[in-house]
């Protein structure tokens, strides 16, 4: 004569149990890890819309100027040049600051910034920038962005000829 049981045997739910842990184990690194990507790829997108814009203003008004990002304040912010014309010391120029602004997620940490093969970017770095001249020609600049909670980064170069920004590889 044989039982039937209706239900589940302590067996099932914990075998159960292991196939839901195992599956969990999997996927929760990845979803976190996709979710980082979205904020890089979310601020990006700003950053490239920043940069479009600073191009075709730059051209309409011929004047210089200046994407800057502010480390410590996780923005970046655009300046430009008072005067017209080609800006012969850099230095001694007056940069006035405009409205257009981003912020960088605190998730996100700009590891080095590159501008046309020079690090800007050290342990020292408060600010940096880049330059987009009165024709609309942008400096070349690589971007490592990264972040304190995985080891993953991200590296992005903006083309001068096109400023648009292209991945360039996931470290």
């Amino acid at each position: 004569m044989l039982l039937k049981t209706k239900g589940i045997t302590f067996i099932e739910i914990l075998l159960g149990l292991l196939v839901l842990s195992i599956f969990s184990g999997i996927m929760v690194p990845r979803l976190f890890r996709s979710q980082e990507r979205d904020i890089r790829g979310t601020f990006v997108a700003q950053l490239q819309n920043l940069v479009q814009q600073v191009r075709a203003q730059a051209r309409e008004i011929e004047l210089v100027h200046k994407v800057v990002f502010d480390i410590l304040k996780h923005e970046v912010f655009v300046e430009r040049a008072e005067k017209k014309g080609f800006l012969k010391n850099i230095a001694t120029e007056k940069f006035v600051r405009q409205d257009q602004q981003i912020f960088l997620p605190e998730a996100l940490v700009v590891k080095s910034l590159f501008v046309d093969g020079q690090s800007e970017v050290d342990s020292r770095t408060t600010q940096s920038w880049f330059f987009v001249d009165q024709d609309g020609n942008v400096q070349a600049v690589t971007l490592r962005l990264g972040s304190d909670a995985d080891e993953t980064e991200s590296i992005y170069e903006l083309n001068p000829f096109s400023g648009q920004f292209e991945q360039k590889e996931d470290v």
